[in-house]
Parts: C-alpha cells; structure tokens; sequence
C-alpha cells in the first residue's frame, strides 16, 4: 500500500506542470468514485453471501483500496494543496491555507470518528457508497467551479476567484484581460 502511494504521489508530482491540476483532480476524483462504488459493491455482496462461500469479492474489495489509494495520491492528496495556494489571494494566503488544512483535518477526523456509527446504521457497503455519492459532489463542485490554473500568472487567477461565483463561471476558461498582456 505504502509503496502504490509512493509511486503515484511521484508520478502525480512528475504530471502536474504537464497535465495540469484539474486534468489530474478530475481524473484523481473519477478513479475514487469508481473504486468507492465498487468497495461498496464488493462489502455488500460479502456481507449477503453465506459463511465459507467461495466468491472472488474479497479479493475486489482488496483490489478497490488499493485503486483508491493509487486515485488518491496521483490528484486529490498532492493537488489540493497547490490548488489552493494558488487560487488564495496573496494577502490572504496564509490564513487561507492555514484554515483549508484546519478544515482538511476536522473532516478527516469526522469521517473517522463517524465511520464504525455510520457502517452500522447503513452497513459498510453504504457507508462507502455514500462516500463515493459525496465524490461526485466535489467532482461536480470541481469541474463547474475550478479552472486549469496551470501556467496562469497568480494575478490573473486572482482576478477570476476575485469575483463572485457567478461571474467567475461566466468568465472560465481564463480570459486574457488588459493587465495581463
């Protein structure tokens, strides 16, 4: 496990001034919902099939963490961060980050602290599920809301995440403006 995080982390650090951050989060995002989707698949039929039945579900759901794991660590792990240093103004900066990672870590250790009530009250099949359910929402959130930041000036992505949201979808892809030519 630690050595699939360690390869796709680097991969992700190789890619990133290629592909570019939303190209690697939205594929990142894609390939967690997909191998949440299919651990909650998996833990569902393990859960409904019979003591000593010979299924090959284990071995998926082995198979979907480490896809979650490999997903993880190429987009939405090392992204974030550098998305969201960048997309804060420079003023701001440093609070900005400091309250992303502050909030980063409330809701890792909410979903941990919740976890093992909420595999009870939906079963951990859905407890997954409504973690994959909840990806789509960033992915949604991402793909409407985040422009390509790559290879922009940080004035100009200041001047886009400056305005309010709906004019900052109106204006995506970046537009070249007086300033910046």
């Amino acid at each position: 496990m630690g050595l699939a995080k360690t390869v796709f982390i680097l991969t992700a650090i190789l890619l990133v001034d290629r592909v570019g951050r939303r190209g690697l989060y939205l594929s990142s995002l894609a390939g967690v919902i997909v191998s949440l989707s299919c651990l909650g698949l998996s833990l569902t039929v393990i859960e409904h099939s019979k003591p000593n039945q010979d299924v090959p579900w284990p071995r998926a759901a082995i198979a979907s963490v480490f896809t979650f794991v490999a997903s993880f660590s190429i987009g939405l792990g090392p992204i974030t961060g550098a998305y969201s240093s960048e997309v804060i103004p420079l003023r701001l900066r440093a609070q900005g980050v400091s309250v992303g990672v502050a909030f980063n870590r409330v809701a890792n250790a909410t979903v941990a602290l919740s976890f093992i009530s909420l595999s009870n009250a939906i079963t951990m099949g859905g407890a997954f599920f409504l973690f994959g359910f909840l990806s789509v929402g960033a992915a949604t959130f991402f793909y409407f809301f985040c422009p390509e930041t790559q290879g922009r000036p940080l004035e100009e992505i200041e001047e886009v995440f400056g305005h309010g949201w709906r004019e900052r979808r109106h204006n995506m892809p970046f537009h070249v403006s007086k300033h910046t030519k």
